[in-house]
Formats: C-alpha cells, sequence, structure tokens
C-alpha cells in the first residue's frame, strides 16, 4: 500500500503497523518510540496526525530537538527509525540512496568537478538507474516523477529545498559535462513574486525611472541629492518603483496606460497603490508602506513636481499610513529570547572553538571541513565585530584584512558600509590566531581570488549562500534559528545585559551614526539586565536585614 494513497492512515495506525511486524521486540519498541516522540514534537497525539508525507516535511523541518529535550544525534536517530516504520505501511524513498549507479551514470558522475554536485545529484542519479533509465533516454517526465517521489515520499527536512539544490546541479551539470543529457529542468521559484518585469510595461515607463535613479545616484553634479546613493540603494529604488507600478497594474491598471511616472503618480493611483500594500501586509502599516510612501512622496516632489494640494494629500495618506519603529521587531525579540540565558550565550561564544576542535580530529570530509571553517571564522568575526551580512561576505585579503606586525586590522571603508561610516577593528590576538589557522589549513581558491570565503569553485562566495551555512550550523549545534544579522542584536543584547545603559560602546562597534539609533533599537536589552542589578540590591539588603541586630 502506498503512503501516497493511505490518506486516512494516521500515526495511530503506524504504530499498530509496528507492533504487529515480525522483528526484534527492541527494534519495535524503538520504532514505535520513534512514531511517539515525532508526535511529541508536533504537539498531538498519534491518532490525529494523519500520515501526510508532505505536510510533514513541512512541519519537521522547523523543529529543533534541543526544544523537545533531546540531543541532535538522538533526532537524527529518531527520524531514521521513523521512516524505517513508515517503509513497513508502503514504498518510502530512503533518506539515503544505497541503489549503486548503473554504468553510463557513473561515468557522467565522474566528470562533475565539483563535489557539492556530485552529493546533490547522487539521489537523483540513483534513483534513475533503479529505474532502469539510461542517460540518453531521460526525459522531463522521468524527473517530474522523481520530483514527486522526493516531495511526498521522502521524509527530508526540507525536499523542495533539496530539489532546488538537485535542479541547480543538473543544469549546471547539462553545461560542463560533455555528454550530460540536454534536459533542461526549469526553476520553479519558491517566493510568490508578484512584482512584473519590466517588459510587462512600456519602454517610455523604464526610461523614465532609469532617468531618476541616475540623478539620485549623482552623476551629474549640478542636480540631484546633496548625498549621491549607494548601488545599492538605487536598486531597491528601482525596484520599489517596478513593484509600485505592478501593484497599479493588480489594482487593475491597464500596463499599457503606465507611460511614465507621471501617469503612474497621480493621486488616486497613488492611493491605489497604497491600498494595495497596505491590503498585502494585513491591513495595517509595515515598514514596506512607510518606506514605499516617503520615496513615492520624494519622487512627486523632486522630479514630478506636483502641485502643493496633491503633495499635502500624500503626506496626510502616508502619515495615517506611518510605522513607527519602536526598537527590535517582535520576531528579532522571540529569537533573541534565548540568549537572555547565560548557558546559550556561552555556547555561541565557544561556537567556533567547537566547530575548530571538530575540524582538527580529521574525521570530517574535506568539503565539510571547508564549509565548517568559513563557517567558525564567519562567526568569530560577526561575534567581534558586528559586520553586516554583505560586508562580511565581501571580506577580502589584503584590503580588509590587513596584517600589521603580529596584530590584524579589519578595515572597511565609508563607501562599502550601508550608513557610509569606516569601521576599524583592531581583531583580539585569539581571534588572529583563528583566522590565521583558517588561512593555512581551510581557504582554498583560484590564483587571483582574495576573498576571504571562497565557494567551491575558488571564486567569491555569494552571500546568500554564506548567510545559509551560517544559519543551519548554529541550528544544527545550537537549536536556535541565527542568521548573520541577528549577530549584531545578540551582540549588543550580551554587552547591555552585563553594562546596562552602555550605548555609546555598541554604537561605535555597530557603526551608527547616531546615539538615537542605538538606543531605539536597543533601549529595551538593557531592562532585564537592569531588573537583575535592581533584584540583587533588594536582596542585600534583606539578607543584611535578617542578620542585622534587632533596634
Amino acid at each position: 500500500m502506498s503512503l501516497t494513497t493511505c490518506s486516512r492512515a494516521t500515526f495511530a495506525n503506524l504504530i499498530g503497523v509496528i507492533k504487529s511486524a515480525t522483528m526484534e521486540e527492541r527494534r519495535r519498541q524503538d520504532m514505535a518510540s520513534a512514531v511517539k516522540t515525532i508526535a511529541r514534537a508536533l504537539g498531538r497525539t498519534p491518532v490525529e496526525i494523519p500520515l501526510d508525507l508532505r505536510a510533514l516535511n513541512n512541519r519537521l523541518k522547523h523543529i529543533s530537538p534541543q526544544s523537545i529535550g533531546i540531543t541532535t544525534p538522538r533526532w537524527h536517530n529518531v527520524r531514521s527509525l521513523f521512516r524505517a516504520g513508515l517503509a513497513l505501511m508502503g514504498p518510502v524513498m530512503k533518506g539515503r540512496q544505497l541503489q549503486p549507479l548503473s554504468e553510463g551514470w557513473a561515468c557522467l558522475y565522474r566528470l562533475v568537478s565539483v563535489h557539492g554536485d556530485q552529493i546533490k545529484l547522487s539521489r537523483l542519479l540513483r534513483w534513475l538507474s533503479a529505474e532502469n533509465i539510461v542517460p540518453e533516454a531521460v526525459t522531463e517526465e522521468d524527473l517530474g516523477r522523481f520530483h514527486k517521489c522526493l516531495t511526498e515520499e521522502a521524509l527530508l527536512r526540507d525536499a523542495e529545498g533539496t530539489w532546488a539544490d538537485i535542479v541547480l546541479a543538473w543544469n549546471r551539470a547539462a553545461k560542463r559535462v560533455k555528454g550530460w543529457p540536454g534536459v533542461q529542468i526549469a526553476r520553479q521559484t519558491r517566493r510568490k513574486n508578484y512584482v512584473l518585469p519590466w517588459s510587462a510595461f512600456r519602454a517610455s515607463l523604464k526610461q523614465d525611472v532609469d532617468a531618476w535613479i541616475a540623478r539620485l545616484s549623482g552623476k551629474d553634479f549640478t542636480e540631484g541629492p546633496p548625498r549621491s546613493l549607494s548601488a545599492n540603494s538605487l536598486a531597491a529604488r528601482e525596484y520599489h518603483l517596478r513593484a509600485f507600478a505592478s501593484a497599479l497594474v493588480l489594482r487593475g491598471r491597464d500596463a499599457e496606460s503606465l507611460i511614465s511616472l507621471k501617469t503612474c503618480l497621480t493621486l488616486d493611483n497613488f492611493i491605489e497603490g497604497m491600498r494595495f500594500f497596505y491590503k498585502r501586509f494585513g491591513d495595517k502599516a509595515s515598514p514596506t508602506t512607510r518606506n514605499l510612501g516617503m520615496m513615492l512622496k520624494s519622487v512627486a516632489k523632486h522630479w514630478l513636481e506636483v502641485d502643493e494640494e496633491t503633495l499635502s494629500r500624500m503626506r496626510e495618506i502616508s502619515r495615517n499610513l506611518d510605522f513607527e519603529y519602536n526598537g527590535l521587531t517582535e520576531k528579532n525579540r522571540t529569537r533573541l529570547r534565548p540568549f537572555t540565558d547565560l548557558d546559550n550565550c556561552q555556547r555561541l561564544l565557544r561556537l567556533p572553538l567547537q566547530l575548530r576542535r571538530e575540524i582538527d580530529t580529521g574525521k570530517i570530509p574535506s568539503h565539510r571541513q571547508r564549509v565548517l571553517g568559513q563557517v567558525a571564522v564567519a562567526i568569530e568575526l560577526l561575534l567581534l565585530t558586528g559586520l553586516r551580512s554583505k560586508n562580511l561576505a565581501c571580506l577580502e585579503l589584503g584590503r580588509h584584512l590587513l596584517p600589521i606586525g603580529k596584530k590584524l586590522m579589519l578595515i572597511i571603508p565609508a563607501v562599502e558600509v550601508k550608513n557610509g561610516v569606516d569601521l576599524t577593528f583592531d581583531l583580539p590576538a585569539e581571534s588572529v590566531d583563528f583566522v590565521r589557522w583558517y588561512l593555512k589549513n581551510i581557504r582554498k581558491s583560484e590564483p587571483g581570488c582574495m576573498a576571504l570565503f571562497p565557494n567551491a569553485d575558488g571564486f567569491p562566495k555569494d552571500q546568500n549562500t554564506l548567510a545559509l551555512q551560517i544559519n543551519a550550523t548554529v541550528k544544527r549545534y545550537l537549536g536556535y534559528t541565527v542568521n548573520p544579522h541577528l549577530f549584531r542584536h545578540i551582540a549588543a543584547h550580551m554587552y547591555l545585559l552585563r553594562n546596562p545603559g552602555g550605548y555609546e560602546v555598541m554604537r561605535r562597534v555597530l557603526g551608527h551614526k547616531r546615539m538615537e539609533t542605538t538606543s531605539k533599537f536597543y533601549a529595551g536589552l538593557e531592562t532585564l539586565a537592569a531588573a537583575r542589578h535592581f533584584d540583587e540590591e533588594i536582596l542585600k539588603l534583606r539578607a543584611n536585614a535578617k542578620g542585622g541586630k534587632k533596634r
């Protein structure tokens, strides 16, 4: 019986099948226990959980073993035992395919030069071998069947993410490996994007937007803002204008009628576009509506030179949609909460050294050593400098990391920093030793590549790839979701816990221009520390009162 057709089966049915199966009693008990453990992790009883593998994949990938009181190795065993139990009910794709590659696929597999791509392709190629599908005969339908099996019958942490990795590796192999099947797999974005391409609009609208962006760039010193915008800011402005035009189309405007920014930014269109974003964010104000409203008002005032009455009405609407920043978002506050516990802070601080010790054992494959080594150094630098994710990923030897005697200086010029502030750090001795260990034993790159974090091909690693690897590593070892930017907040959080009111230090470390920015974001973080200090003083007074003489 296939699991995909067993829509009414539940975890309770699975436990029944396991108990009636012919196997050693200990094995039977372990499998049943694994099913119950996963049910507990899902917060429901076995009879309440249907055997819907697609839904289970989505749920289990967000569960941290530490959150249910078990270790990561134990959680992996639970997942493995659970899959073994599922196999008793029907065909389930194993977590690791043991089917040997057929001769044709084995030859092509050996020609894949990037080890990471070999790993990503292994599952698919073994499945094709098991299905007796030779390279010359593979079709899009075959790949579609594998995709269906992967997402519906394989209990993976992130089946769609695994498929996306396979698609990228397959398409790269199709371009690089001689004799690889010519079938290209179309990439499907996992993000539902409402923003239309510029090709959906009149060319005159794009030309008008380009002219406005050129003015903001400061290329012509006779006009434009006092301070030119960075390349990232210019790209963001261009994207937001395209998003606004797309919103108008989704609200019923004809794309052909939007021939310029002037036709886009009539008062009626401004209201309709802002209404779209207000609805998109749950009928409430948001940072997006706030920033978009400010940007559109700027275009209306400085580029279109609209009349004062229209501009006044736009200001009024924007005020109604204003979103006041009151420190950290609730999402970031939630993610910071575990680090109010000193033990969790210390575990995070020790993580780089823990990763280094694992690498030094020599028991980890070389490709895994490279990733862990990069993550270890990245976390070390994030903890000590609070760098933004982009600056971290773009670090180069000889340009940002400069040896001065026995010291190692980390210098990022203002032009590369988001808010235009120079960043200079004199790394402590143990961090210098850490970086030099990494450079000597881990880092490998192509000649001429000076990136601190090169990818598997020896060229600078993508910012998002490094961020995902950092996030995944922290999740694996600590059980918490920590992206690179959150390290800035964690650093401030840990410092303010020990030094309530120490905003000036954090302002300088994080590179904020104004004290107001630092205090606005972190005003609440030292409240817990202040309360602890207060409690300690009260308890001291109580102790003195108990031990003192009666008057």
